[in-house]
């Protein structure tokens, strides 16, 4: 704590110098203890952001193993799907459709298992509806994006908003940023560790911003080695 007595009404840099005094050596000691403090806060809410991620992903790995243990055949669309998450050339996303109890959930829980065996790939898989952060298409898109860089700790630009954008409608406004993020985080696949994301049951979303619609899923293709499946009710 610096303290200091201020013996007149001035201008707003009087009271910066009285604060960080006549010598070199306190004005020193307040700009490292301010980084300090502001290093600390960031590196914990850092800490915490990746807390909640590593638990979310724990909750759907234990979903997904309680689903496809007793999984057995369907050996045409397991070796399907595999055939696709080896191209990775192809960016474009993969749906399994079909009846509501067909065996969609546990079809996707055994290929997400078999995705990573004896390879590089990076597999994240959600099963949507399964938990709050999974229900709400915001928390979901937040946390996949979370996830994905966790993996590929690379940098990612910032999407700023343009000059002369309509700033009228700030939570849309918000949440198209969200989707451009999540659609370059899908990019940060490579080619010596590809990316492949599962999930399961769309409809399961909140219905809010055209969740169950497809628009924040990049259906034109992505430009890393990507390959994003997920699951539809017919």
């Amino acid at each position: 704590v610096y303290a200091y007595v201020v013996n007149n009404v001035g201008e707003i840099p009087t009271y910066l110098e009285q604060l960080a005094g006549d010598g070199k050596d306190k004005e020193g000691d307040i700009e490292r203890d301010l980084k300090r403090i502001i290093g600390q806060e960031l590196q914990r809410r850092k800490d915490d952001s990746k807390a909640v991620t590593e638990a979310e992903t724990n909750l759907h790995a234990d979903f997904g193993r309680g689903r496809n243990l007793s999984f057995t055949g369907r050996d045409e669309e397991l070796e399907q799907i595999a055939e696709y998450v080896a191209d990775v050339k192809n960016h474009q996303p993969l749906v399994i459709c079909g009846l509501g109890g067909s065996g969609k959930t546990a079809l996707m829980a055994e290929t997400a298992s078999r995705a990573g065996r004896g390879n590089q790939s990076t597999v994240i898989a959600r099963y949507l509806g399964v938990t709050p952060a999974a229900s709400d298409i915001r928390s979901l898109l937040t946390n996949l994006c979370d996830e994905i860089k966790r993996r590929y700790p690379a940098p990612i630009a910032e999407v700023t908003q343009e000059s002369g954008e309509d700033t009228n409608d700030n939570q849309t406004s918000e949440f198209q940023k969200l989707t451009k993020e999540f659609e370059r985080c899908l990019g940060l696949g490579t080619a010596s560790q590809p990316l492949v994301l599962f999930l399961d049951a769309r409809d399961q979303l909140n219905p809010t911003e055209g969740a169950r619609d497809r628009g924040w899923v990049p259906w034109h293709g992505l430009p890393g080695p990507t390959q994003p499946s997920c699951s539809v009710p017919t």
